[in-house]
């Protein structure tokens, strides 16, 4: 039972010290936000003008053939000598002799 009290101890502990260093973190994160706003007060989000988006020319979709696509080929997959899930005749063998 002290065992379990003292692991729990420790990792209270331990949650803890990650707490006080992610609010250290945070902290010098806000701080070098407004570090960075200070020294550059015309890169703020407020200030920045917004682009213009430009159009980009229309696709057109028409019937095209593409020279370099592969044809596509059906498979027999009895021809096939390994397919995933099927289970050969010598295979068997091997199973039933042990």
């Amino acid at each position: 039972m002290k065992e379990l009290e003292q692991k729990l101890q420790e990792e209270e502990h331990a949650r803890k010290l990650v707490q006080e260093k992610a609010a250290e973190l945070q902290t010098g994160l806000e701080t070098n936000r407004l570090l960075i706003q200070a020294a550059s007060p015309l890169l703020s989000p407020k200030a920045r003008k917004p682009r213009k988006k430009t159009k980009q020319p229309e696709k057109k979709h028409g019937l095209t053939s593409h020279p370099a696509a592969q044809p596509h080929y059906r498979l027999c997959l009895g021809d096939v000598p390994f397919v995933a899930g099927k289970v050969s005749c010598c295979f068997q063998r091997l199973i039933i002799a042990r």
